[in-house]
């Protein structure tokens, strides 16, 4: 048996153990199971849907991207290696003062 196949019976075990409305134990004993299998099938069951409800898609709208206004090939690029900051050649100083701080922490 393949793993895929031992994973869609298992969990085949676990769907009918649910339905079926006898105890863990005597679903296992009735079905000749290991009632330690059948728990840890029924804990990855869990654990699966957790991890497909996180993933799920969700709706994105792209919007263009506006061209930066002033840098095409007159401004100044500042590239610390984590973050480049694009300067046009009439930047704002002040503002440019208050990135670095933030940035080097010291702000």
């Amino acid at each position: 048996m393949t793993r895929t196949e031992l994973t869609r019976a298992w969990l085949a075990h676990v769907d009918a153990h649910q339905r079926s409305g006898l105890s863990q134990r005597a679903y296992c004993a009735a079905h000749d199971l290991s009632f330690k299998s059948l728990g840890y099938w029924r804990g990855k069951r869990r654990r699966m849907e957790a991890t497909a409800e996180s993933l799920r898609l969700v709706p994105v709208r792209l919007i263009e991207e506006p061209e930066t206004v002033g840098i095409a090939g007159s401004g100044v690029r500042l590239n610390s290696g984590r973050v480049a900051i694009d300067l046009a050649l009439q930047f704002d100083a002040t503002t440019l003062q208050r990135v670095l701080c933030v940035l080097e922490g010291r702000c």
